[in-house]
């Protein structure tokens, strides 16, 4: 089983109606796990300071709110028979909630995803996925399901293609197994149905018959290109097949920041797991084309993995960089 044995939770007043305290409290209890209230302090900008006579007096009493409220979540936590800490951190909420995820080693961050305009995740909720070297689940609640309704989970894979460039297939395969490992495993944990998807197309297509390319041929190729998608992915799957069935493994063709979105809202799905891949050579900082449109479109929650060797640029003891938004 995934070892998840600490869970961060970030507190955010803004996110109605809030729900991340108590998936985190579901997850806790599957995997005999502890939970970290963290409570985020934004300090007063000069500006705001300046046009206050009691400035200090009102700094301590929003301290004071935070920790009221941090502790209301623990009693709730502390109820359900699972382990709580609780922390209190003034500066970017962004930056310290990463900054506590790094230094306290947690395994998986669980946060209400902050209010957007037109469906879109928050900056600062962009910033923690982007910079956090755990797996991030920004939660949104959705709307109204039929009773009994079990929640829908989709994970999103780019199994290795076979004889490829080592150190891409590396990284593939690493981002790829992670995903699917800890999909299985909080489907588990959530009693959730899971839905295993690869998107692909067969980009040449178009230019083949240009090229000379009979009827015959151009079919033949983009049957190749599709079985070849299908064994790379069975093959990804393989280690799971005992509880990930065949009819729960999707290919799904097209161009991704299109194709997902739809299957998301034909399919009704609750959670995207998907995986991150920064090509930037910024470390920490961008997470590739997919995730980023995703981030911009997706009405529902969405959990992200950095593949393994991922290094925050966001260090536990540094002092805040006042050039990060957040």
């Amino acid at each position: 089983m995934l070892a998840i044995q600490k869970i961060l939770v970030p507190l955010d007043h803004e996110a109605e109606p809030p729900n991340a305290v108590d998936r985190a409290i579901r997850l806790a209890d599957h995997f005999h796990a502890s939970i970290t209230l963290l409570g985020l302090v934004q300090e007063l900008p000069w500006y705001a300071r300046i046009a206050l006579h009691d400035a200090d007096r009102v700094d301590q009493a929003v301290l004071d709110d935070a920790r009221r409220r941090v502790e209301a979540a623990a009693d709730r936590v502390s109820a359900a028979g699972v382990g709580v800490e609780t922390r209190v951190a003034r500066g970017r909420p962004a930056v310290e909630s990463v900054r506590e995820a790094v230094r306290g080693g947690h395994d998986l961050l669980v946060k209400d995803a902050a209010a957007s305009d037109e469906g879109a995740f928050h900056s600062a909720d962009r910033q923690i996925l982007r910079t956090c070297p755990c797996p991030v689940w920004l939660s949104r609640s959705g709307g109204p399901r039929d009773p009994g309704a079990r929640e829908r989970m989709l994970a999103l894979v780019d199994p290795a293609p076979m004889g490829g460039a080592p150190e891409s297939s590396a990284d593939r395969e690493s981002v790829g197994t992670r995903v699917l490992d800890l999909a299985v495993a909080l489907a588990d944990a959530d009693a959730a149905e899971l839905i295993v998807a690869h998107v692909w197309d067969a980009e040449a297509q178009g230019i083949l018959r240009n090229c000379g390319y009979s009827d015959e041929q151009i079919q033949t190729y983009v049957n190749n290109v599709r079985s070849g998608a299908a064994r790379a992915l069975d093959r990804l799957v393989a280690r799971h097949r005992g509880r990930i069935g065949s009819e729960a493994v999707q290919l799904l063709r097209g161009a991704p920041n299109a194709v997902i979105p739809e299957f998301v809202e034909a399919q009704r799905i609750d959670v995207i797991i998907m995986g991150t891949m920064a090509r930037s050579g910024v470390a920490g900082m961008l997470i590739g084309n997919t995730a980023e449109s995703l981030l911009g479109q997706a009405s529902c929650s969405i959990l992200a993995v950095k593949p393994g060797g991922f290094v925050s640029p966001i260090h536990a003891d540094a002092p805040d960089d006042p050039g990060r938004p957040g």
